[in-house]
């Protein structure tokens, strides 16, 4: 008996690693915008054939089915996305009206069982301090920050060095988790060296 499979397009928020809907994360428009670029800049670093593998505080997309993908023997998916794809993804997402164009779409698209078993489906998102986030230094030279998560992933919120980095000026960041849909904001503040020696006189 053949068996067929079935391919799907993947959406924009899951060529970016994004939760949909993002309103329900609840950021200023600014921080929207910000979270939107960033997850851009990931998806290209993540999907670049000659840097990938090679950013361990990315958090990458989960396997899809049906997507752009090479089986493996062991019948794992691993998900690619091309430039062009995480391009038009940004381009529309990025722009107010395009992605509140692009959400209408997608909910005139998705059945009730689709929606509520989508693998972007927001579930949750939980505000912590960086603090609360186990350390440890990893073999790139560079930290990282990481926690627990509820579905049994012991490491499933990463934050490394260049992420903190990234989001600065904002003060938070919002990683999602590598096994479910589960998001963390997390709030931090950047010390500079002298402020850190003021600190400790």
């Amino acid at each position: 008996m053949a068996t067929t499979t079935t391919q799907t397009t993947p959406t924009h928020y899951e060529i970016l690693n994004l939760p949909r809907p993002l309103d329900s994360l609840n950021l200023s428009p600014d921080q929207t915008s910000h979270f939107i670029k960033q997850a851009y800049r990931r998806a290209l670093l993540a999907h670049h054939p000659d840097k990938k593998g090679t950013f361990p505080s990315f958090t990458k997309p989960k396997p899809k089915p049906a997507t752009t993908s090479t089986s493996t023997s062991t019948g794992t998916t691993t998900t690619t996305y091309t430039v062009d794809q995480i391009t038009q993804a940004y381009t529309t997402l990025s722009n107010d009206k395009t992605r509140a164009d692009y959400d209408r779409q997608l909910r005139s698209e998705t059945t009730p069982s689709q929606s509520s078993s989508s693998p972007n489906f927001q579930t949750g998102l939980e505000t912590l301090d960086l603090d609360d986030l186990s350390y440890r230094d990893t073999v790139y030279g560079k930290g990282e920050w990481y926690r627990a998560c509820r579905c049994g992933n012991k490491r499933g919120f990463i934050v490394g060095e260049d992420d903190l980095d990234e989001n600065e000026e904002l003060g938070e960041l919002i990683v999602g988790c590598v096994d479910c849909s589960l998001w963390l904001r997390v709030q931090f503040a950047i010390l500079e060296d002298d402020e850190f020696e003021l600190g400790g006189r």
